[in-house]
């Protein structure tokens, strides 16, 4: 007979694909999508203060104002948003700031 302890260590901890096989209908594998977000390119100009993210077909790209500090990783995020939520830039932007402030 078994020990817990023995009986513990030959348990495997099952994938999730394996949790959710009886529900396949719903299943959506998280590597077959999780490339299709992310930008096929990023560039970031400094002297202008602008960060650029192409999508395969679309740009989108975000300035800083003149009096702020240019931040590579908030133009990334703020490019990010605009471009997943399918907002305007104007309505992105009026989201984000009502969001913060």
């Amino acid at each position: 007979m078994l020990s817990c302890y023995d009986y513990a260590k030959q348990m495997v901890e099952p994938t999730w694909k394996e949790i959710l096989a009886p529900y396949s209908y719903a299943y959506v594998s998280y590597e077959s999508h999780k490339l299709d977000k992310l930008p096929t390119s990023v560039f970031f100009n400094k002297k202008k203060k602008a960060t650029t993210l192409l999508f395969n077909d679309e740009a989108f790209v975000v300035k800083c104002d003149t009096k702020d500090t240019y931040n590579k990783r908030i133009g990334f995020l703020e490019a990010y948003f605009q471009a997943q939520s399918g907002m305007s830039k104007t309505q992105a932007n009026k989201y984000l700031r009502e969001l913060v402030e």
